[in-house]
């Protein structure tokens, strides 16, 4: 019967029949092609077929490459009639049909995208091309109203300074794209790092809100470290401007070290791996903003260097959110209005354009870099630090919502300058070796005192001290090495950078000298650490070494302190500011609001100026009489 080309297949009344002869034949109920879905990410192609089982309208969707004889038949699982002897026909029918029917386009990718040389932007729905989501992998269906969403970030966020920095992250990630692709950029990388209860997840949850489910369930934009680092990383892979939160660091395990995370979300690329056939697999690519969140700084939990702290911005502050009150209202609407945000941003930057954004982020990154005297890495944080500016300035246009983005770049700065004195990672290696010696006393010996030398156990170097003070530590290169390692520091770098600035003594062209170590043996090569002037560390005893580097932590604040006067001012504004918008109204009053600033600007080392509010009495002298 299939061999017979003289006849035509069609549907008439809900049928499949061949008409032959003047005569019609019925070979079973009507299937009808709707339409071809075209994968614009893949290019994959699949048939939608629609049928009755029982008076019940039927959409299956079949590979194109499966419309055969025994892929057809698939379709009788849900109540087609596809029978073995006449699938060969409906293949037959179908295939005449495919090049007749319209085109649907889905995508299984999110963010920034091009099909056939058309830009456009991924959400549920594509701005800039006609396609649709489908794929599970997150749910980014608005829900709510966009006027509930902008109401709460005008009353909840607007008024804190931390939130408004972590909602603009949110929107920076749209823009990840753009800029790498005409300049350095990897994700943005931003960890909000606090004790329980003082909003870092709340504000998370805020940063992800306008673009779709802001949780942890399998499809929401809250990820759990619970996942392994290429999970993770599978789970990103397509991902061009959706933001994305992993929460909560303390769920991984608690040995974990972040650095190789940390570079991998950074770079937004899998490890090389193999299917199960043994066929390489390809890797997953991603360019978005990435909202960590941890109960102590990651860097406790990562190796010492520099390069991980230009990948990583870190919010380190006593608390996110003013008041529980202020944590409940934001997690309550932003569960109830999510996703509607995120489209009116798209939508303003698509009709912007790509080369606008690009000459606006170049002109922020100009400012910020100008405001700020930083060290040889900040020009690559500054990038990153304009974009999160750049957002705070597109949204603003996009929602109208109000933001000071005075403020926002300097807020911005403010988390830079805290980084920047945690950043070098020769002073780091230098005070890690000074509070090792003084918390392990009993490994080093004094040089040249026998008396040192008895009852020590394990040695791990020796201290020269002259007239009472501490001048040198020398540590046997073996030694030396694993106790660099042991700090996670690059012994390299901390070597070259403790000889430019003297604070290795060395033999020439060497980074060691070659000195008798102890007496009665030969001599042996080891690291000799000048001890700087400034720390007077006077007396080596435990007690008096802890006394003397605690008073030099102190000094060293007092005078980091006093050179942040630009800061001292700017906060003293902030705080006078908000307490001026409290009494006029125009900030919703919460528990304890503006003490709350105090303290923060008091843990930051920054000294806080009351007003006084008495009156100044003059005594006057009384009359000689």
């Amino acid at each position: 019967m299939g061999n017979d080309k003289d006849y035509e297949l069609v549907n008439k009344d809900g049928l499949l029949q061949k008409f032959c002869d003047g005569a019609y034949e019925s070979i079973g109920s009507a299937i009808y092609v709707k339409s071809l879905v075209v994968n614009i990410d893949t290019d994959g192609v699949d048939v939608k077929f629609i049928f009755l089982n029982n008076g019940r309208k039927v959409l299956r969707v079949l590979r194109r490459d499966n419309v055969t004889k025994n892929g057809i038949k698939e379709l009788t699982r849900y109540g087609a009639e596809c029978w073995d002897n006449v699938a060969e026909l409906y293949v037959e029918y179908f295939r005449n049909k495919l090049g007749r029917v319209e085109e649907e386009y889905y995508y299984s990718n999110v963010g920034w995208g091009n099909y056939k040389g058309q830009e456009f932007f991924r959400l549920n729905k594509a701005i800039g091309f006609d396609a649709k989501y489908n794929d599970s992998k997150y749910d980014l269906n608005p829900k709510g109203t966009l006027d509930d969403w902008i109401n709460m970030v005008k009353d909840e966020v607007l008024p804190n300074r931390w939130l408004v920095v972590c909602l603009c992250v949110g929107f920076a990630a749209p823009l990840v794209k753009v800029i790498s692709e005409r300049d350095h950029m990897e994700s943005l990388l931003f960890n909000i790092c606090g004790t329980s209860s003082t909003g870092k997840t709340t504000a998370a949850k805020l940063a992800v809100s306008a673009f779709g489910l802001p949780t942890d369930d399998i499809n929401g934009l809250i990820k759990s470290w619970y996942s392994t680092d290429q999970s993770l990383l599978t789970d990103l892979g397509g991902n061009f401007g959706i933001p994305i939160v992993i929460d909560d660091t303390s769920t991984a395990d608690a040995a974990k070290d972040f650095t190789q995370a940390v570079y991998q979300l950074a770079a937004g690329k899998e490890k090389n791996a193999l299917n199960s056939d043994g066929t390489k697999r390809s890797q997953g690519n991603s360019d978005t903003a990435i909202i960590l969140t941890s109960e102590k700084s990651i860097f406790t939990q990562t190796d010492n260097k520099t390069g991980l702290k230009v990948r990583l911005i870190e919010l380190n502050v006593p608390k996110i959110t003013s008041s529980a009150e202020n944590a409940e209202t934001i997690e309550r609407v932003s569960m109830q209005n999510y996703g509607h945000a995120g489209i009116k941003y798209i939508e303003h930057i698509v009709e912007i354009g790509k080369d606008e954004i690009y000459d606006r982020w170049i002109k922020i990154k100009s400012e910020i870099t100008a405001m700020v005297k930083g060290d040889n890495l900040f020009k690559r944080i500054a990038g990153k630090l304009a974009l999160i500016r750049l957002a705070g300035e597109l949204v603003d246009e996009a929602l109208d919502l109000g933001i000071d983005l005075d403020r926002l770049t300097k807020n911005l700065i403010y988390i830079e300058k805290k980084s920047m004195k945690t950043r070098d990672e020769g002073e780091q290696a230098y005070s890690f070796l000074l509070s090792y010696f003084q918390s392990n006393q009993s490994k080093f010996f004094k040089d040249k005192d026998r008396q040192s030398l008895k009852y020590k156990g394990e040695l791990i170097g020796k201290y020269i001290q002259i007239n009472g003070k501490l001048k040198e530590i020398r540590i046997p290169t073996e030694q030396f090495k694993k106790l660099i390692e042991k700090g996670k520091f690059n012994i390299d770098v901390v070597v070259e950078l403790w000889k430019k600035r003297d604070i290795l003594i060395h033999d020439e062209k060497k980074n060691t000298i070659t000195r008798i170590f102890k007496s009665g043996m030969p001599k042996i090569a080891q690291y000799a650490i000048r001890i700087k002037e400034t720390e007077e560390i006077k007396d080596t005893s435990i007690d008096k070494i802890d006394e003397k580097i605690h008073d030099k932590i102190a000094k060293d604040e007092q005078e980091d302190s006093e050179k942040r006067s630009d800061d001292d001012e700017y906060f003293q504004d902030q705080l006078e500011e908000h307490k001026e918008h409290k009494a006029k109204g125009r900030v919703r009053p919460t528990k304890d609001d503006s003490n709350q600033l105090e303290d923060i600007m008091k843990e930051d080392g920054i000294s806080v100026q009351k007003k006084s509010t008495k009156k100044k009495v003059v005594k006057r002298k009384k009359p000689i009489n």
